[in-house]
This record gives structure tokens, sequence and C-alpha cells, in this order.
């Protein structure tokens, strides 16, 4: 085992990762509305990641990270970024700065992977950390998502913020849902009574507004399903799944939210028709064909355009400059997918390098998945299980949403990012103890 596994955590260590802690539960409970707290342009994100870099500073190890393959191409994206954000700086100002962070958000990931290094209490306590967050989302998200457009217009605000103190968004709280029922079924927590209705209470009450985080949700509770060792028993889930399903049906409960979005039996299947290519009405069909005819367009004026090379930068209003501006006061920057976002930003060889460094980082929790379960290492599969199906459902919802562009999304998929590779490279640490150990008893026993 490396020495650098037994170096213990500093005060400081701990203050930070408690606060990271508290920034990523308000995050995900409240969304942008708490992303606003402090003072510009130092609020919370910036906060915590300033505590995290000296944290990681103070404690070594910070290049650590960036020494493993995924670690360099994540270093390859962000010199390609940090030059086109010198370039873009001078003429767009804050704006530029504000594009970054879809890179540079990253560092969190860099931070969190240095500190699991240095001491793998680290992840016990983040483990730890994220138990008590399961049953808190679990109670909380959907009595806040109902509450958030039934009060429409009669949530406050924190002081210059242009945010209600509610508002998370139906996609990002289908991710962190599907975290949680992970979490769950890997046996990473205890099972409370409570548990499967809640996570049925909470699909039922967010997933028919947002089939993106419908999918994503989908998708990371099937790896788990997929990929399960005998930890992972799947019967009590599926039998109180068909449950919520035939009482759905029965009860067709609807709720108008808004002229777009209802919480309806009907909804539910358009968003599943729709997210297959099959008709859907409304909305649904309008904003897939305004999402694809928008990426057909990042591509074609990159790979086989003008901005093949570095893109348009940090800085430009997308959607306004590819003339797909939905908004009147031009909020929307970024074209709902956050690798057309790099590509439209930094350009095809930068894309190449991210496309490369998200595949790469799923291989590789892949391949300690797979290796943990045909050792029968238990523990370390459901950790590393979690792990993939929860950046999983980040990576879906980011391709279907202005997601990792914030801190909302992007704190939290960076940091499931980081903790991935520091718990990979502590297993295959252990993994190497145990086999130098058993080498050295058969030396032994043969000699």
């Amino acid at each position: 085992m490396s020495a650098a596994l037994h170096t213990p955590a500093s005060a400081w260590d701990r203050r930070f990762l408690a606060f990271l802690a508290s920034v990523l539960l308000g995050y995900a409970l409240l969304g942008r509305g708490i992303a606003y707290l402090g003072v510009a342009p130092l609020f919370i994100g910036e906060m915590a990641l300033a505590m995290g870099l000296l944290a990681a500073v103070l404690g070594g190890y910070l290049l650590r990270p960036l020494a493993t393959p995924v670690g360099a191409l994540f270093a390859s994206v962000a010199f390609i970024g940090t030059l086109r954000l010198m370039v873009d700086v001078p003429r767009y100002g804050v704006d530029a700065v504000r594009d970054a962070v879809i890179w540079g958000y990253g560092v969190f990931g860099i931070v969190i992977a240095a500190l699991m290094l240095r001491d793998r209490a680290v992840l016990a306590r983040s483990l730890q950390y994220y138990r008590r967050f399961v049953p808190v989302f679990l109670a909380l998200a959907w009595l806040l998502y109902v509450a958030a457009r039934v009060l429409d217009g009669k949530i406050p605000s924190l002081p210059g913020s242009p945010a209600t103190l509610l508002e998370a968004k139906g996609g990002d709280l289908m991710v962190h849902l599907a975290g949680v029922t992970c979490f769950v079924l890997v046996g990473l927590t205890d099972r409370r009574w409570w548990f499967l209705p809640a996570i049925a209470l909470n699909f039922l009450a967010i997933a028919p507004t947002n089939r993106g985080g419908m999918l994503a949700f989908l998708a990371a509770v099937g790896l788990v399903v997929l990929f399960r060792n005998h930890r992972v028993h799947i019967g009590k889930s599926v039998y109180g799944g068909l449950i919520a399903v035939m009482l759905l049906i029965v009860i067709n409960p609807r709720v108008q939210f808004d002229e777009r979005r209802e919480v309806s039996l009907e909804q539910f299947v358009e968003n599943v028709r729709s997210i297959g290519g099959g008709d859907a009405k409304g909305d649904l069909d309008g904003t897939r064909t305004w999402r694809l005819n928008w990426w057909s367009d990042i591509v074609a004026y990159t790979f086989a355009g003008p901005y093949f090379a570095a893109g348009k930068g940090f800085g430009p209003n997308l959607a306004t400059e590819d003339g797909y501006q939905v908004n009147e006061d031009e909020s929307l920057r970024s074209p709902h997918n956050a690798h057309m976002t790099i590509l439209a930003r930094m350009g095809v060889p930068a894309f190449l390098l991210w496309m490369a460094m998200m595949i790469g980082w799923g291989v590789m929790m892949l391949r300690n998945v797979l290796l943990a379960r045909s050792r029968g290492d238990d523990g370390w599969h459901g950790i590393l299980l979690f792990l993939l199906a929860y950046w999983t459902a980040h990576v879906l919802n980011a391709s279907f949403d202005v997601f990792l562009e914030g801190p909302m999304g992007g704190i939290w998929f960076w940091s499931v990012f980081g903790a991935g590779i520091g718990a990979c490279l502590i297993y295959r640490s252990s993994v190497r103890a145990d086999e130098l150990e058993l080498s050295q008893t058969l030396q032994v026993h043969g000699s």
C-alpha cells in the first residue's frame, strides 16, 4: 500500500469536505437559487474551489491524478481551454470566464482525487456525507420541486440574485434521484422501509416533466442491474415499481404546471416516445427538432467550417450568434448539450480530447467494477458501480440540457469524476498489495 494513503487528513481537508457537502446539498435541492450566495465574483462554488485548492496544495499530491491517462486528457483539455480563455478575456471579460467553467470546474475533480490519494479516509468520509444526503433528498426533492411550480412568482430570491430560492430543474433532480437510487441498490446504505416509496414518489412527481432526466435515471439504474453482484436485490424494487405504475394507471393524476408541461401518465408516455424518436406532440417534438438543427449547425461550422481549430471561444452567446435564441433577455447561451458546447467554443481538437477523456473515464471505471466483482470485493464493487452509474446519469442529462455549464451540475459532475479517479487508484493499489502479499506467502511456503 502506498504511503500516501496513510497520511492523515488535516483539519482543513475536513472543513473543505464538510463545506463542499453542504454546497452540493444546496445545489441538488435548490438549484440556481442558492448559486448566487456570496459576493460576486466569489459565490459559494468559488469559495469551495478556493478551499479545496488550498487543502490540496498544502497536502501535496495535487499532480498525482494528472499522471493517470484520464487525468492527462483533462490536463490537455484544460491547457487548450486556458489558451483560448487568455485570448477571449480581454474582449469578453466575465462572460468568457463564466463560459469556461464547463472545463474549469474540473479542478474540483483533481482536488478531490488528490485528497483521496493522500488519505483514503477521505473516501470513507465522502460516502458518509452521501449517506446523510440520501434521506434528506428523498424527503424534500419532490416537495420542493412541486412547491416551486405551485408557488411560481411568489418565491423570494437572495439579494442581487436573478433566481428565486427554489430553482432546481427537473433534469438535475432526476440525476440525483438516480444517484440516490443506485446508492441504495448497491448496498452502500441501510434500506429504510420508506426509501422505495419515496423513490417512486420522487420519480412520479419529477420524471414526467423532463425526458432527458428520465433517460438519465433509467440508464443509471440499468447499469446497476446489468453489472450487479449478489448484494443487489432488485426483486422488491421491481415489485414496488410495478405497484407504483399500476396505481398511476388507475388514478391517472394530472397536475398542470404551465402551458408546456404537466404531470400525467400521458405526459410520461409522450416523453418516452420522444426519446425513442417516435412521434411526439407539441413542445416535445419542437424542442427535439430545435436541438438537432442547432447541433447540426455546430458540427458544420467546426468539422467542415472556419471554427475547426479553436471554435468560437468563450464569451460569445452561442444561441444568439447561431440564430437559436429563444429568450427575450438572451439568457440562453449554450446548445443544451455539453459536448456540443465544447465543440462550438473550443474546436475539434479539444472536442476529440474531451470525448477521449469521457470514454477513458467510463472504461477505467467499468474495468475496475468488473475486477471487483470477479474478485468478490463487494464493498469496492458497490462504490465503483455507484460512481459509474451516477456519472452516467450526469453525462446523459448534460447531453440534453444546459447542465455542466453552471455550478449546479458542473461541480457535482466533476466531484464524481474526481472521486472515480481516486477510488480506482486506491482500489488498484489494494489489489496490488494483496497480490504482493500472496506472492510472498507462496514464496515462503515454496522455499
